[in-house]
């Protein structure tokens, strides 16, 4: 007698291929989202050194100017922004940088850091870096306000910021 085939086969290859055709699009979505964010939120993460190091910074030459009644001498950028763009890592070098100052850029990674006087009572601490390759410079300056009795204040920082 001959034996009877059963049409299993044919119904879980069909309930295979009707996965297959729902699970893939909607993965290939979700990655479209991820991705996209997942990168946007790693290059925030790097925009946050030059908040905290230009603060740092600031906080140096605050110092100075309440122990000194003057404003450190102007700091010359500390990297070649160009060299590190795309958040590859920057090769600080601050060895002309007064000797109080070198120690704030250690574990810079991102950032290019300077610092100038600009006009008599005040000093503008700069970090730059181009994140995006080309694209526009991730800007954060941060201003120290000096007075005639020694006294000094940090301003908000302004941050121009390629990522928004």
């Amino acid at each position: 007698m001959a034996e009877k085939k059963s049409g299993k086969g044919i119904w879980i290859a069909l309930g295979c291929a009707a996965i297959g055709l729902v699970a893939i699009p909607i993965i290939g979505i979700l990655a479209a989202i991820a991705i996209p964010a997942f990168i946007r939120y790693t290059k925030q993460s790097k925009a946050t050194e030059g908040m905290f190091m230009a603060r740092k910074i600031a906080d140096n030459v605050l110092m100075h100017y309440s122990e000194k009644c003057e404003f450190p001498a102007d700091l010359p950028l500390s990297a070649n922004v160009e060299a590190c763009c795309g958040g590859e890592a920057c090769v600080q070098s601050v060895t002309t940088w007064p000797a109080g100052f070198q120690d704030n850029v250690s574990g810079a990674k991102y950032f290019a850091y300077s610092g100038k006087s600009i006009g008599g009572d005040a000093y503008e601490v700069t970090a730059v870096s181009d994140l995006v390759c080309g694209g526009p410079q991730h800007t954060v300056k941060v201003i120290i306000q000096g007075s005639e009795d020694c006294v000094a204040q940090i301003d908000m920082p302004h941050v121009e910021n390629e990522l928004d």
